[in-house]
């Protein structure tokens, strides 16, 4: 039994008999089987266990999740290498662009001062010479002897900027005074001898102010002084611009009073009479009976934000105009007087203040001796109204500009259904600032002047609409920079439409467009291109023959001293005719009160308050 159990192997052999077994003995064992593998038996038996071993794999959970972890250790070791190799060429990096920026501040320098900074730069080069052959000094120590001697250069720096930030204002004035004087050469023509000669002259002593003003810029850029001694440039500079800013009021005025009242073989208009206003946006005129009539829309001060204000009705007596009525508004930018069936109507376009963007426009109703309230309309910022007549029905149109979240806002078309106006139709604008209604050939149109379509953009399309049946439809886009105010009028044949542009985004100098109808094509195309500043307001009217187009100025920059113009249609194109002085106008309105003639130039801001008259000329 105990062989047995020591041979395993003997105890599966047969039991057949064997002579050493009946014996009784004791064999020593075998020794182990040693004998080497031949390779391809090696390579048979591996290819034999690998299903096995990956069976084993599969199966021991334990083993698995083992070799993850060494596997997850590993990983972390990598990633914590990659964010030290990584924060290490940040470090670099930011070295780089330090030691870049330092040079470019370096480089930015005038040139007037790269021989002083070069001394200290060289004085600093042999400091650092020095503290690099003294092995004994602490590197704090360096630390502050390098920081003492970049204080100045660092303080240089800042005075630089700030002398560069005050030219570059100084030469903003210069400029915006120098376009504030000059004078069209077209207007010119049209003055006498005389008066050219005057005029020449105030440009020229101007001009000699300019050219003084440009030398001392030059000392002030070429000049090696201190702080201090920039300081009093600067100083010299100022007082000497603002001698020149009144030096140049004074020449206006001058000039102002020598424009030519008649500016060809036929007269034109003089100073009639001065209304108070605040500050007034828009003048219509109207006629109920026997009795005519001014209403003059006033937006408020823009100033202090205040435009809760009255608007106001005029009535002419025969020798001026007196109040008659006063109409409390919100921000008036707009009026239209218009009838329906006998009944006088009197809209008024509330374009609210900075915050209130939704205030409600209102049309009032004659009520025999005054205007009381008939219907408030929705508007959102609405900048103009219109009222007209389309085979019987009749409308009220109304641009409404920003809603207070966007400048797509459309134009509302308002029907009158003989007892109210309801809504009728929904025009896709943005940003309208004007609406204009006018017939060609019995069709009917409309022109939407756009002013801007967000945020610094200026350039969007103003659109022409046209009636086709029973409703507006798109008939064509125009391109237009900061369009402000459109008219359309006729001149025999002629078939005009003016879009008055007022901004660019960058300046008022900008030209308006002239349109002219191409009946072939059926399309409107650029006929004239005006050279105007800041226009807020397009009117024409015709006089004895005379074709006259008036475009008020609102501002130039930071001036509101600006020169509007009235144009005259000569020989296939229009000419300025006469030139009138206007603080921050918004209109130069025609008006026609029986056989009297009058223009009405409004004036909302002089640069410091609203509360100013406007003119009203007469035409002799």
């Amino acid at each position: 039994m105990a062989a047995a159990l020591r041979h395993p192997v003997a105890s599966l052999s047969t039991s057949t008999s064997d002579p050493r077994r009946d014996a009784h003995v004791d064999l020593p064992p075998p020794p182990p089987y040693t004998k080497r593998e031949s390779p391809s038996a090696a390579m048979a038996r591996r290819v034999v266990r690998a299903p096995n071993a990956a069976a084993d794999a599969c199966g021991s959970t334990e083993s698995n999740r083992g070799s993850r972890r060494s596997l997850d250790q590993r990983n972390k070791k990598k990633s914590r290498s990659l964010v030290v190799r990584l924060g290490c060429v940040l470090l670099l990096i930011g070295l780089v662009v330090s030691c870049t920026a330092f040079v470019l501040a370096l480089v930015s320098f005038s040139a007037s001062d790269t021989q002083h900074l070069q001394r200290q730069l060289d004085a600093l080069r042999r400091k650092f010479d020095a503290l690099g052959g003294d092995s004994s000094r602490e590197s704090g120590e360096m630390e502050q002897e390098l920081d003492a001697s970049l204080r100045p250069i660092r303080q240089q720096v800042v005075s630089d900027s700030a002398r560069v930030t005050e030219l570059s204002r100084l030469y903003d004035a210069l400029w915006l005074d120098v376009d504030h004087i000059n004078v069209s050469l077209s207007t010119l023509k049209l003055l006498s001898a005389d008066q050219q000669t005057l005029i020449k002259q105030c440009i020229t002593k101007v001009q000699n102010i300019e050219i003084q003003l440009r030398s001392w810029m030059r000392r002030v850029i070429d000049v090696e002084t201190e702080n201090e001694g920039l300081k009093e440039m600067v100083e010299l500079i100022r007082g000497e611009m603002k001698r020149y800013g009144a030096s140049v009021d004074a020449q206006l005025a001058a000039f102002s009073l020598k424009l030519p009242v008649d500016c060809s073989a036929t007269c034109s208009f003089t100073p009639f009479q001065s209304i108070p206003t605040d500050g007034a946006y828009d003048i219509e005129s109207f006629t109920i009976g026997k009795q005519s009539y001014l209403a003059v829309a006033n937006y408020g001060d823009i100033s202090t934000g205040r435009h809760t204000t009255d608007s106001v009705i005029y009535r002419f007596n025969g020798h001026a105009f007196e109040v008659h009525q006063r109409l409390t508004t919100t921000g008036a930018y707009d009026v239209k007087p218009f009838e329906i069936n006998r009944r006088h109507f009197l809209a008024v376009a509330n374009h609210g203040d900075e915050e209130t963007y939704n205030t409600k426009s209102l049309i009032y109703e004659w009520n025999s001796t005054h205007f009381v309230p008939f219907q408030f309309v929705q508007s959102h910022q609405a900048s103009d109204i219109d009222a007209f007549e389309i085979g019987g029905k009749h409308f009220v149109a109304i641009a409404n500009r920003f809603n207070g979240e966007t400048y797509d806002v459309d134009v509302s078309i308002l029907v009158w259904n003989s007892k109210r106006f309801v809504s009728f139709e929904q025009l896709d604008m943005t940003g309208a600032s004007a609406i204009e209604h006018f017939t060609i050939n019995h069709e009917a149109f409309l022109a939407i002047a756009s002013y801007k379509s967000g945020p610094g953009q200026y350039r969007v399309s103003s659109r022409i609409y046209r009636w086709s049946q029973g409703r507006f439809v798109l008939h064509q886009d125009v391109n237009t920079i900061g369009a402000w105010d459109v008219k359309a009028f006729h001149i025999k044949r002629r078939h005009f439409l003016v879009f008055g542009c007022y901004f660019n985004g960058y300046t008022q100098q900008i030209n308006s467009l002239v349109l002219k109808w191409d009946e072939k094509n059926r399309e409107f195309i650029t006929y004239q291109q005006l050279e105007t500043r800041g226009v807020r307001h397009v009117d024409y009217v015709a006089i004895n023959g005379r074709h006259l187009l008036f475009l008020a100025s609102y501002r130039l920059g930071k001036s509101f001293n600006v020169q509007s113009t009235m144009y005259e249609f000569v020989n296939r194109t229009f000419v300025v005719a006469q030139t009138f002085t206007t603080m921050g106008a918004t209109a130069l309105k025609a008006v026609k009160l029986g056989t009297n003639v009058f223009l009405a130039a409004l004036q909302s801001f002089d640069g410091v308050k609203s509360t100013i008259t406007s003119e009203i000329y007469r035409y002799q």
